[in-house]
């Protein structure tokens, strides 16, 4: 999986930029995105199970066309109240919740109004990077790079103005209570979804603001701490690379 993602992303990452206007972003806690109705950027969650999953669905539309479009690479920032990401966030290899996060790009099992389904169940790739620490900003800072892409020699038409549903994160339950619980779940904290590629062949756009009347940043357990904490931070290819060493 490790070599996929990352030919995918290095693919990604020798595109050239269109010259185009930002489009747009949208981020929603559940399953579905922000403009299907039940639009949700607060979740408390009780801490007082194992079982379920916390979804944060990422949506986007391009400013124009992109006849050949074939992929994604979308960057989340996260923050902490804590000046430390507590143990429950800690989702990377031989941390305390190692399996507990994953992403998706197959939304076949029920789309929402409100967004369209470009990848029609093709799409292949996953979560590229989970890291937390001074790399990403402080002690209290969380990264999450997702990629995902279609061959190369079946592009999929995107209209400008439409929404799009780009990905789904998914932080799981497990290990909240009982035996082995990792601390630190009910610690309030915030999400951006800062910055997404919408590449084709030979190019891409990069999207940095919100839709119109749409949504960049969730809060977790009510936090208070201001999108603007989480800016747009740049992942250099560099960054990517050394995390496969």
């Amino acid at each position: 999986m490790k070599k996929t993602l990352l030919l995918t992303g290095i693919l990604l990452a020798l595109l050239a930029p269109t010259a185009l206007a930002a489009g747009g972003l949208n981020i929603n806690w559940g399953t579905g995105c922000w403009t299907d109705g039940t639009p949700l950027n607060d979740l408390a969650f009780a801490c007082n199970t194992n079982t379920g999953t916390a979804r944060m669905t990422c949506s986007f539309a391009v400013s124009l066309d992109q006849p050949n479009f074939v992929g994604i690479e979308l960057d989340l920032e996260g923050a902490t109240e804590p000046a430390t990401v507590p143990a429950w966030w800690q989702l990377g290899a031989d941390q305390c919740r190692p399996t507990a996060i994953s992403t998706t790009a197959d939304f076949t099992g029920g789309p929402g109004p409100g967004c369209t389904d470009p990848w029609a169940g093709q799409a292949s790739g996953g979560l590229a990077i989970y890291d937390w620490g001074p790399l990403w900003g402080g002690n209290n800072r969380a990264h999450i790079l997702v990629v995902y892409a279609v061959p190369a020699d079946s592009p999929i038409p995107l209209t400008a103005g439409v929404e799009y549903y780009a990905a789904q994160v998914r932080i799981s339950y497990a290990k909240t209570v009982g035996s082995g619980a990792c601390d630190g779940c009910a610690s309030p904290m915030i999400w951006g979804f800062n910055t997404m590629k919408s590449a084709e062949l030979t190019q891409y756009e990069l999207l940095q603001e919100p839709l119109s009347g749409g949504n960049q940043c969730l809060t977790w357990q009510s936090s208070t701490l201001p999108c603007g904490l989480v800016p747009t931070h740049n992942t250099t290819w560099g960054q990517v690379k050394s995390l496969y060493r």
